[in-house]
């Protein structure tokens, strides 16, 4: 029976024993997905895999259609507002102080903006040290006098619900803060839903934001995310544009694509393996 693999992260400069171990798994493997152009270099030009092995699948996202951010906005207490958001599992490595530094100059340019930071705090982070980050956020926007235009969404929620929030906001927000992330699953469920997104320009968001479908800010660069953000509510053809492009690109993104996509790594992997099975192995 051949197995297929999907890495979710493909490292640039692995250590000996993480070489070793990604090689040993290609070759037990019938086939390595990974999601990105980017991963599909590194595992040729550094680990040293077989093209033939590995099959390039997108990050899958829901199907929905594009729709007016103002239909969603009553459900969430927003409506007439400018909305930004940015979802998933909250931890330091999500950069949102950054953003919440921003929101004074978002603020005096658009006094109807509000941050919606949506998700529960990362398990690992609560078990350490609790909701310690959560509320060095609050007390930062606090103290920065922009603490009614940011709302903590302290929760996780079902898909349906999620593509209400994606639906509402007008600007969604990645500030993440390590460019060594090959595969971010919000940001494709942003860009499928038709959002105008800025973000910082780890590998995955290069990728997907090419081609004006989204706007690319330096990490850790408060006022280049609050200039950024300021455009695409001030210039709302501009933005506009921007969802539609980002929504044509990822429609073969969908899960049914995906899926099928997918179908198709499965059976040539059988396929092959039929041509050239495995000597079975004493026991």
């Amino acid at each position: 029976m051949p197995v297929v693999t999907t890495l979710h992260t493909v490292l640039k400069e692995p250590n000996e024993d993480q070489l070793l171990v990604t090689r040993q798994l290609a070759d037990e493997c019938g086939r390595l997905v990974v999601m990105a152009d980017r991963a599909y270099d590194f595992l040729t030009d550094i680990y040293g895999i077989e093209r033939q092995k590995i099959a390039l699948i997108p990050h899958g996202i829901p199907d929905v259609p594009f729709v007016d951010p103002n239909f969603y906005k009553d459900q969430f207490g927003v409506e007439g507002r400018k909305v930004i958001l940015t979802f998933g599992l909250l931890s330091p490595g999500k950069g949102i102080e950054n953003m919440v530094a921003a929101m004074p100059r978002i603020v005096a340019e658009h006094p109807d903006a509000v941050y919606l930071v949506l998700g529960a705090t990362h398990p690992g982070i609560l078990a350490h040290s609790g909701e310690d980050y959560r509320l060095g956020l609050q007390r930062q926007a606090q103290e920065l006098g922009v603490a009614d235009h940011i709302r903590f969404v302290n929760k996780f929620v079902e898909l349906d619900q999620l593509v209400e929030y994606l639906g509402a906001c007008d600007v969604y927000v990645t500030p993440y803060l390590n460019e060594a992330q090959i595969t971010s699953g919000t940001l494709a469920y942003a860009v499928g839903t038709g959002k105008a997104v800025v973000s910082t320009p780890y590998w995955h968001a290069q990728e997907l934001l090419a081609e004006d479908r989204g706007r690319l800010v330096p990490f850790r660069d408060p006022e280049a995310l609050a200039d950024a953000i300021n455009a695409l509510f001030t210039h709302e053809t501009d933005r506009h544009a921007m969802r539609k492009r980002a929504y044509q690109y990822t429609r073969q993104m969908r899960w049914q694509q995906v899926a099928e996509q997918y179908l198709q790594v499965f059976a040539a992997a059988c396929a092959e393996a039929n041509r050239n099975p495995k000597p079975a192995v004493d026991t």
